[in-house]
C-alpha cells in the first residue's frame, strides 16, 4: 500500500516534468511547479490520513507502524513534488539566461556585421573613387590632344563660367569651414562622452559588486537551508528514538498485563478450590460435631438405661444388702454424676472449639479473599494508571508529531518563500543589468556610428581637399591655355 501510493504520486510528478521538458513550456514553469508542489502536498495529507485512518489509541503497538508508513508516504511525496518544482524553476531560469545570452550574442553579431558592412562600403567607395580618378587620369592622358582642341573651343565658355564657379567654390569652402567647426564641436562632445563612459564603467563595476553581494547572500541562504534540513533530520531521528522507547514501554506493559492476567486467572481458579476446601472442612466438622453429639446422646441414653437397669437390679439387691451397698452406690452415683457432668462440660467445649476453628477458617478465608480482591484492585488500578499514562504519552507523541510536521511545513514554506524572493531579486537584478548593458550597448553603438560618420566626414573632407588641390592647378593650367589661345589669336 505504501509503495503503491508513493509510486502513483511520483509518476504524476514525473509526467508533469516530462511534459514540461518535452513541450519546452518554460514560461509556464510557475503554474506547473505549483501543480507539482500541490501534488506533493496532496500526497503528504494522503499519507497522514492513511496513517491516522486506522489509528487505535487503545492498541498503539499495532497502530504505530501504520502511522509510520503514512508518514513515510507523506514525506516521500512532499520531497518528490518540491524537488520537481525546484528542478522546473532551475531549468526555466537557466533557459531564460541562455536565451538572454543568445539574444545579446546575436545582437553583438548583427552589430559587428553591420559595422563590417559599413567599413566594406567605405572601402569600396574609396576604391571606386580611386578607380574613377585613375580612369580620369587615363582618359586625360589619352585624350589630351583632343582635350586641348576642345578646350580651345570651350575656353570662352569656361572663362565665363569660371568666375561663377570660383564664387561657388568660395561658398563651398565657407561651408566646409562651418563643417570643420561642427567637427570640432563633435570632438568636444566625444571628450564629454568619454567622461560619461568612464562614469558608466564605474556604475557597471558597482552593479557587478551588487551582483557579487547577492550571490554571497544566496550562498548564505543555501547554507541556512542545509542547516534547517539537518535540524529536520535530527528531529526525525529523535522522534524515531522516542517511538522505539515507547514501543519498548508498550512491550513491557503488555508483558506486565499478561502476567497480571495469568495471576488473576490462577487466583480465580484457586478461589473456588479454596472455597470448596473450606466448605468441605465446614461440612466435615459439622458432621463430626453432629455425629459426636449423637453418639454422646446415644451413650448417655444407653448409660441411663443401663443405669436404670442396674439401679433396679441394685435396688432389688439393695433391698437384700441395702446397708452394705448403700454407701458404695451413693459413691458410684456421685462419681457417675461427676462423669456425666464432665461429659456435659466437654461437649460444649468441643462444639465451641469446632465453632472457633470454623470461624477462624472463615475469617482467614474472608481475609484471603479480601487480600486477593485488594491485590486485583491494585493491579487493575495500576493497569488503568499505565493505560492513562500510555494515552497521555500517545497524545503527547501525536502533539509532538503535529508540531514537528507543522514546524517542518512552516520551515519548508519559509525556505520556498525565501528562495522565491531570492530568485525574484536575482531575476530583477539580472534584468536591470541586462537593460543597463543594452542601454550601454546602444550608447556605444551610437558613439561608434558617430565615429564612423565623423571618419566618413573626415574622408570626405580629405577628398574635397584633394579635389581642391587638383582643381587649383587645373584652373591655373586652363588660365595658361586661355592666355596661349588669346596669344594665338
Amino acid at each position: 500500500m505504501e509503495q503503491i501510493v508513493t509510486i502513483v504520486f511520483a509518476l504524476l510528478v514525473v509526467w508533469i516534468v516530462y511534459k514540461f521538458l518535452k513541450d519546452k513550456q518554460y514560461s509556464n514553469e510557475s503554474s506547473l511547479g505549483n501543480i507539482a508542489s500541490t501534488i506533493g502536498v496532496l500526497g503528504t495529507f494522503v499519507g497522514i490520513s492513511i496513517g491516522l485512518w486506522k489509528f487505535d489509541p487503545s492498541n498503539i503497538s499495532e497502530s504505530v507502524p501504520m502511522l509510520l508508513t503514512g508518514m513515510k508516504i507523506a514525506f516521500a511525496t512532499s520531497i518528490v513534488g518540491m524537488s520537481a518544482a525546484i528542478f522546473m524553476k532551475y531549468t526555466a531560469l537557466k533557459h531564460e539566461d541562455d536565451e538572454n545570452i543568445d539574444d545579446i550574442m546575436e545582437l553583438f553579431n548583427t552589430m559587428i556585421n553591420e559595422s563590417r558592412a559599413v567599413n566594406n562600403t567605405l572601402i569600396e567607395n574609396q576604391k571606386n573613387t580611386e578607380l574613377v580618378f585613375n580612369k580620369i587620369s587615363e582618359v586625360w592622358i589619352s585624350n589630351q590632344s583632343k582635350f586641348t582642341s576642345d578646350i580651345s573651343n570651350e575656353i570662352l565658355k569656361l572663362n565665363n563660367n569660371t568666375i561663377s564657379k570660383q564664387n561657388e567654390l568660395i561658398d563651398e569652402f565657407k561651408k566646409l569651414g562651418e563643417t570643420f567647426k561642427i567637427l570640432n564641436n563633435g570632438v568636444e562632445n566625444l571628450l564629454s562622452w568619454q567622461e560619461n563612459y568612464k562614469n558608466t564603467i564605474e556604475m557597471t563595476t558597482k552593479e557587478l559588486n551588487t551582483v557579487v553581494k547577492s550571490i554571497t547572500y544566496i550562498d548564505d541562504s543555501i547554507k541556512d537551508i542545509s542547516q534547517n534540513s539537518l535540524l529536520i533530520k535530527e528531529n526525525n531521528e529523535n522522534l524515531s528514538d522516542i517511538l522505539r522507547d515507547i514501543k519498548c514501554a508498550q512491550s513491557i506493559i503488555v508483558d506486565g498485563t499478561k502476567s497480571i492476567i495469568s495471576i488473576s486467572q490462577k487466583a480465580e481458579q484457586s478461589i473456588p478450590l479454596i472455597n470448596s476446601y473450606f466448605e468441605n472442612i465446614d461440612t466435615n466438622t459439622n458432621e463430626a460435631v453432629n455425629n459426636l453429639q449423637g453418639s454422646l446422646y446415644e451413650n448417655i441414653h444407653n448409660v441411663e438405661a443401663h443405669l436404670e437397669n442396674i439401679v433396679s437390679e441394685v435396688i432389688s439387691k439393695v433391698e437384700e444388702n441395702k446397708n452394705i451397698f448403700n454407701e458404695e452406690v451413693k459413691n458410684y452415683i456421685s462419681e457417675f454424676k461427676k462423669m456425666v457432668y464432665d461429659i456435659n462440660l466437654c461437649i460444649p467445649e468441643i462444639s465451641n472449639s469446632l465453632q472457633r476453628s470454623s470461624d477462624k477458617f472463615n475469617n482467614e478465608l474472608s481475609s484471603f479473599t479480601r487480600e486477593i480482591q485488594n491485590a486485583l484492585q491494585e493491579n487493575y488500578n495500576c493497569i488503568n494508571h499505565q493505560v492513562n499514562n500510555l494515552k497521555k504519552s500517545t497524545i503527547s507523541i501525536n502533539n509532538n508529531l503535529d508540531n514537528t510536521i507543522s514546524q517542518s511545513t512552516k520551515r519548508l514554506e519559509n525556505m520556498n518563500i525565501a528562495t522565491q524572493n531570492q530568485i525574484k531579486i536575482m531575476v530583477e537584478d539580472m534584468e536591470d543589468i541586462f537593460t543597463r548593458k543594452i542601454e550601454h550597448l546602444d550608447n556605444t553603438l551610437e558613439i561608434e556610428l558617430e565615429k564612423s560618420l565623423n571618419s566618413l566626414g573626415k574622408q570626405l573632407a580629405t577628398i574635397s581637399n584633394r579635389f581642391a588641390k587638383d582643381y587649383i592647378p587645373l584652373a591655373d593650367k586652363l588660365k595658361d591655355v586661355v592666355k596661349i589661345a588669346e596669344g594665338v589669336r
